[in-house]
């Protein structure tokens, strides 16, 4: 019985199976299943008629697990010749070379005018790796030239191309290539000296390797100081001068001090400025400043290689360029009270430090009520009265006889004003070698002499001697 049960088994076997490998004659041998490198390979049908496959597993390297580079007419490839022409495909370990794309025109496609990638010059020979795509581009070279290395980018889309994987770009003409990361070879050690522009900055703050900033700053670059906090794949950066020394930057959080203190207190020019702010420097300037020069306020933000300047007071003490960020200003209760014109104007609203009006405006000027809100290097200045007393201009808000043509009250104990005869000061000269002509005092009257003890321009006016100024008053009682 048991072997009955056998031989049933047996038959019905035979003929489920056995019959289904009897294929009749003239009948077409199905083909193999594809595997799945081929399957993938030919991206879901979008390829067909398989020409050649190599078997290149070193490319996993460049291209990673899978990378489709389209149409190809080079006939040699790392050993294999002879090639077709066709779509290639990679699918680690292989190339699968392919006759057919699906909807290809083959008058755009197969344009056999287009160079192929030269991989090696898009990696910068090999600075980066793992391939996302390449764009063919050959009008960039007007723009980027023949070799340009961007860095790393998150851009989406680039001309007519779209869906962007982020990445490392290069430009190698006629394409632009994007890799996935930098290689990972060993790195150089750092050169702190080199890195430090050759001891022009200290306190390094952080390094950042780019070698591929090469070809855009050469060997060596002093980017100056800078407040970004993110560059390329670095986020959370300081703030600090930026030095690239071929492969990488250096942030540095001070530059060293190559001046004595003796060169800052010159440059100080006597406590007229304070608040150092950088110094730059710039030895071929002796020729056109001499050993010291007090350049006042620029707002230039680059000057011969130095780069993010900060606007300040300029003052060149040979080989260096120091800008401050304060002109000091200050003053004593009897200029205050000169610059009154002895009461004259009350409720002062500001002053401010313009060595350089003296040659304009002499050593005194009442000049009267001005508008103006910005003036050299000042803003937001308050309408009101200014007069000059060098070095600084006085703003008064209030004049005693505003809205009537009296004139000031009269003072008869002050000798500067003739014991009260004269008013509306127009000048102050400091001469005091006239105490030999004049005495202690002296009222010489209307004049109208134009330069006096170095002063010019002098208007016309009253004169009054008062040891050891001369008062040149506008009008008389």
């Amino acid at each position: 019985m048991r072997k009955s049960l056998l031989g049933i088994l047996f038959i019905l076997t035979f003929i489920l199976f056995g019959f289904q490998e009897c294929v009749p004659p003239g009948m077409p041998i199905p083909e193999p299943t594809p595997s799945s490198g081929v399957e993938r390979a030919s991206m879901n049908g979008k390829y067909s008629e398989l020409l050649e496959v190599l078997d290149i597993p070193g490319d996993q390297t460049t291209y990673g697990d899978f990378y489709e580079m389209g149409y190809k007419t080079t006939k040699t490839y790392k050993g294999y010749s002879n090639l077709p022409a066709g779509y290639w495909v990679y699918v680690s370990p292989s190339w699968y070379i392919w006759k057919n794309q699906k909807g290809a025109d083959d008058s755009s496609d197969t344009d056999e005018s287009r160079p192929d990638p030269d991989y090696d010059a898009g990696s910068l020979d090999g600075a980066y790796e793992k391939i996302l795509k390449t764009l063919y581009v050959p009008e960039d070279r007007s723009r980027y030239g023949t070799e340009y290395d961007w860095g790393y980018r998150t851009v989406t889309s680039y001309r007519d191309y779209t869906g962007i994987p982020k990445g490392y770009w290069v430009y190698a003409y006629p394409y632009w290539y994007i890799w996935e990361k930098e290689t990972a070879a060993e790195k150089p050690d750092l050169d702190y000296t080199l890195g430090s522009n050759n001891g022009a900055y200290e306190n390094i703050l952080k390094t950042l390797y780019v070698p591929g900033d090469k070809s855009r700053y050469g060997e060596l670059y002093d980017w100056g100081y800078r407040t970004a906090t993110t560059y390329q794949t670095y986020t959370d950066l300081p703030r600090g001068y930026w030095v690239y020394a071929f492969p990488y930057w250096y942030i540095w959080g001070d530059e060293a001090e190559t001046y004595t203190e003796a060169d800052k207190k010159i440059a100080a020019v006597n406590g007229k400025y304070t608040d150092l702010l950088t110094v730059l420097t710039v030895e071929s300037d002796r020729s056109s400043y001499g050993s010291f020069y007090d350049a006042g306020y620029k707002t230039t933000t680059s000057y011969k290689g130095n780069a993010n300047i900060p606007a300040g007071y300029w003052v060149y003490v040979f080989p260096h360029w120091f800008i401050w960020g304060e002109k000091s200003v200050t003053w004593t209760q009897e200029e205050q009270r000169r610059a009154s014109v002895n009461g004259i104007y009350t409720n002062l609203l500001n002053v401010i430090r313009v060595d350089e009006d003296e040659n304009t405006y002499g050593r005194f000027n009442d000049f009267g009520y001005s508008e103006r809100r910005t003036y050299k290097e000042y803003t937001d200045l308050e309408p009101g009265y200014w007069v000059y007393l060098s070095p600084n201009w006085f703003i008064w808000k209030s004049k005693k006889g505003d809205g009537n043509t009296e004139p000031p009250e009269e003072d008869t104990t002050d000798p500067t004003t003739a014991y009260g005869k004269y008013y509306g000061l127009i000048r102050q000269i400091f001469s005091p070698l006239d105490v030999i002509n004049y005495g202690e005092y002296k009222d010489l009257g209307y004049k109208d002499y134009k330069e006096y003890a170095g002063e010019t321009n002098i208007p016309p006016g009253y004169w009054v001697w008062s040891v050891p100024y001369w008062y040149v008053y506008e009008n008389v009682r």
